[in-house]
Formats: structure tokens, sequence, C-alpha cells
């Protein structure tokens, strides 16, 4: 499989989310940092919160949705609106009975990929493959969103490169 990376410089890359391990296909770019030995780390990183204009890419929004008709689940999603738009849009549908209510929204950069970790890590609790429910409570919903989405939670690449190194990578 052929990946068309391009490499940006150490400087440059605190302006991009730097993936988690097994995440390289997700990435657009990467760079090499040395560690204390001189050996390079290569990083792979995702779109850089800069856009090609040189303005900041708008903020984007995991969201968590609860509804009195689906009682012990909660919808964790992703979106470029508000979390309330997005909710009103779901609500909008003629198969739901009553509406959804946001209760949580986490500000992000690149939701895209923080919603599939945050998917992934509630697989066992996931109703359904092909949707966004799953049997946990909004809180925890809440505590994991919060966890998970540290390094996507600033404009700037959340490690800096004097912490740039991970215990995943060491």
């Amino acid at each position: 499989m052929k990946h068309d990376f391009r490499y940006v410089s150490p400087e440059d890359s605190q302006y991009y989310i730097k993936l988690p391990v097994g995440k390289m296909h997700k990435a657009d770019a990467f760079t090499l940092i040395p560690d204390d030995d001189c050996w390079d780390h290569v990083y792979y990183l995702a779109h850089s919160v800069i856009d090609s204009s040189g303005g900041t890419r708008p903020v984007e929004y995991i969201y968590v949705l609860v509804n009195k008709s689906v009682p012990g689940m909660v919808k964790i999603g992703m979106t470029t609106l508000t979390p309330d738009q997005r909710a009103k849009q779901i609500s909008s549908a003629t198969g739901v009975p009553t509406p959804w209510i946001p209760v949580f929204s986490f500000p992000c950069y690149r939701s895209d990929l923080l919603e599939e970790e945050i998917h992934e890590y509630f697989t066992a609790y996931r109703v359904n493959d092909h949707r966004e429910m799953f049997s946990v409570d909004s809180y925890t919903a809440q505590q994991v969103i919060e966890q998970l989405g540290q390094r996507y939670s600033s404009m700037l690449h959340a490690d800096s490169i004097v912490n740039f190194k991970t215990k995943e990578n060491d």
C-alpha cells in the first residue's frame, strides 16, 4: 500500500496533530525528531490546524447526546456544526420520537480521528457496529472523551517539541 506523506520540519510539526501508534493510515505528513542517542524517531501527523491560506481551521466538536426514548444509551459523534445544530438535525428525522439533547460537547481539531479513537475505546459497549450508539452513561462518555481528546484540543499540536517523545514510541 502506497502512502503519499510529505515531510514536515520539527518546528512546523507543532501545527499538526500527532497520531497514536496504529493510526499511520490516517497520516498525511511525518516528521523526524532526534532522540538523546541521535537516532531519529518518525512521527506521523494528521492535517495541520493551519489551512493553506495561513488561517486557522475552524473548531469541530465531539458530542454526547441523550434521548429519553433511548434510556441507558448515548450517541457519541462528531460535527463541524455546533452540537445543538447537530442534535436538531438528528431529531428532525421522522423515526425519532423525542428530541436528542446534547449533554456534553468537546471542542477539538480533527474530530474524525478523535471520534474513531472514542468509538474504538467503547467497542464492547457499541449497540450496533453501524451506529454511534453506546450502552454507557453520559458521565463515563464525557470522562473518556476528555481523556482521549487532550491531543486534539489545542490549535497547536498538544505535544510540544520538548515532550514530543511518548512512552509508546520508546
